[in-house]
């Protein structure tokens, strides 16, 4: 069934906010005891349908917030130019009716995006259960180092953090060298030109940037196994939505600001991480640097399952079972592929 609407404890927040939650598995009216809250946040180009069977398999145990990016649950953008990560966090203050707050436009203020929407979905002194996908990993990565305070645990779906490799570790042989100089030229192609079709689409029309160069280019990645791009994975929800070109703003957004010099590497979490990753792409979005370090820390959890970027979806039960096993049971196993 599809996850229904309810309030939220925390007064409720101006229409305009710019992330739209849905809630579901809510406390029974009259009870004294809180369930601890799920906090799900979608990427590129999902709504909150993504979410609808993991919802489904832990609203028993948990409060679950569904949430995605600005207007990816509208069938097209409210702004023209898109959001840029300074305007997300500016506009969900004054949204929520949060006073400023003097801040360093730094990386730790790009989680913006969802600090004021969590803040309005718990109560003061709940902490959240970040699930994170795509572009939710970028910003809840984000928002985890802003607000320590906020996260109980993470569980990352196929996109790392950002980790140096540590000092006194031999450089990487010639192959693996290699393997990762293509994996990087593979990021810079498809994340540039769904940059350009952003572009494109503002200046000819998000309709026919679509049709001219996101479908072919889609085509091609589909074919290719490039990430098992969805649609041989689409979650069987109204909701979903092809695809176009006016949801690329945050590939733009991300581009400009680095070509401009700002530092957006999302940090390692300081809490309990559960990383699980799609193995069957032709494409990776984190490094060995990552694994290693959940390796080394305490009460973190990795691993590799069969499938592609959407690799929740096809393997429903197989993802299901290592989040029961890690939030639930306390596990913390290693167990990448060989």
């Amino acid at each position: 069934p599809s996850p229904s609407p309810s309030p939220s404890p925390s007064p409720s927040p101006s229409p305009s906010m710019l992330l739209s939650t849905i809630e579901v598995g809510k406390e029974r009216e009259g009870s004294s005891e809180r369930k601890p809250v799920m906090f799900m946040l979608a990427g590129f180009p999902d709504d909150h349908s993504v979410w609808a069977n993991l919802a489904d398999e832990f609203k028993v145990d948990y409060r679950v917030v569904l949430a995605c990016l600005p207007d990816y649950d509208k069938d097209a953008l409210r702004k023209k130019a898109g959001y840029s990560f300074d305007e997300v966090l500016g506009k969900l203050r004054a949204a929520t009716g949060v006073a400023p707050v003097n801040m360093p436009l730094t990386s730790d203020v790009l989680a913006g995006a969802i600090i004021e929407t969590v803040d309005a979905v718990t109560w003061e002194d709940e902490k959240v259960t970040l699930v994170i996908h795509d572009w939710g990993c970028f910003f809840g990565y984000h928002f985890a180092g802003r607000r320590p305070e906020k996260v109980e645990a993470v569980v990352a779906l196929d996109i790392g953090a950002a980790v140096r490799p540590p000092k006194g570790v031999e450089k990487a042989g010639k192959a693996s060298s290699l393997g990762k100089a293509k994996n990087t030229a593979k990021v810079l192609c498809y994340q540039l030109y769904f940059a350009a079709s952003f572009v494109v689409g503002r200046v000819l029309g998000s309709t026919v940037a679509t049709y001219m160069m996101l479908f072919p280019f889609m085509m091609l990645l589909k074919y290719t196994a490039f990430m098992h791009v969805r649609g041989t994975y689409k979650p069987e929800c109204t909701l979903s939505k092809p695809i176009q070109a006016w949801m690329c703003y945050p590939y733009y957004y991300l581009w400009r600001d680095i070509f401009r010099g700002r530092d957006l590497a999302p940090p390692f979490p300081q809490c309990r991480t559960l990383f699980m990753w799609g193995t069957k792409k032709a494409i990776t979005f984190h490094s060995k640097s990552f694994l290693h370090k959940l390796k080394d820390t305490d009460r973190c959890a990795y691993a590799g399952v069969e499938g592609g970027h959407w690799f929740f979806l096809d393997q429903h039960e197989t993802t299901v079972g290592l989040m029961k096993d890690f939030l639930l049971k306390g596990h913390a196993f290693k167990c990448a592929p060989t």
